[in-house]
């Protein structure tokens, strides 16, 4: 016998060297098989997880959140803006009555960001990011058409 007709006793069995390393070629090849199709797999993983994030909305109690965000932003805004001298009572406060003009503004500002109807169908991943919107909201249009209304320059 020869280096390359080497026998290998296993279980019994004599193997030829020369088959032993095809039949390792053939495992090597199917093992990059299923590693890619794990591969694949992961990534359709990853792609349904990111749906279903998306597909989550906030929960009311944030819904809630949201819109005192909106309307303490609305004062916020009334206050920089001098509006806030027309004032009428609400909920146990004396509250600007420009407040509820700029707090539809910044409402809508949200919804058409994230495009969807309501507060409560914002996925529930983009929570902070609202907030973070409604802090810096600042629509100097919107605002100034809102101060011409309460000013009585024209009327709608």
């Amino acid at each position: 016998m020869t280096n390359n007709e080497l026998i290998l006793q296993q279980g019994g069995e004599l193997v030829d060297l020369q088959q032993l390393g095809v039949m390792m070629g053939q495992m090597v090849e199917l093992m990059r098989g299923v590693a890619e199709s794990q591969r694949i797999l992961n990534v359709r993983v990853e792609k349904l997880e990111k749906q279903n994030a998306l597909a989550a909305h906030v929960t009311a109690a944030q819904a809630g959140e949201i819109g005192k965000a909106i309307q303490r932003r609305a004062e916020e805004l009334c206050a920089d803006y001098g509006l806030a001298k027309t004032l009428e009572w609400d909920e146990g406060l004396y509250r600007s009555k420009a407040r509820e003009p700029i707090a539809r503004a910044i409402r809508k500002a949200v919804k058409l960001a994230a495009g969807v109807n309501s507060l409560r169908e914002l996925p529930k991943c983009e929570y902070s990011v609202t907030l973070e919107q409604i802090a810096l909201w600042e629509d100097y249009r919107a605002i100034a058409a809102v101060k011409a209304r309460a000013e009585g320059l024209f009327t709608v």
